[in-house]
């Protein structure tokens, strides 16, 4: 997946599962603006290099995380799979 098209997806759907090629899936945002993601003291990766990679706040593992883009098999948005309408529609 592209760097640009991800963001932009991630910032359509606010919450979204990511599922990375590897098999491995968890629960991000790239929001950072929410209240629990800007009070809280979470562990943070040491990044030397963000060339094709987006930082994310990882609700599954309570951290920041430096993924690479073209390693994201897909998104789900959260809200899909909590049945809640998109944002568009509020």
């Amino acid at each position: 997946m592209h760097k640009r098209y991800l963001l932009t997806k991630l910032y359509e759907f606010g919450d979204a599962i990511i599922n990375m090629k590897t098999g491995e899936a968890f629960l991000a945002t790239a929001d950072f603006s929410l209240p629990y993601i800007r009070k809280g003291r979470h562990k943070r990766e040491h990044v030397a290099d963000l060339f094709g990679k987006v930082i994310l706040f990882n609700f599954t593992d309570n951290k920041y995380m430096c993924i690479e883009a073209s390693k994201v098999q897909y998104l789900t948005p959260l809200s899909k799979i909590l049945n809640n309408p998109s944002r568009d529609i509020m």
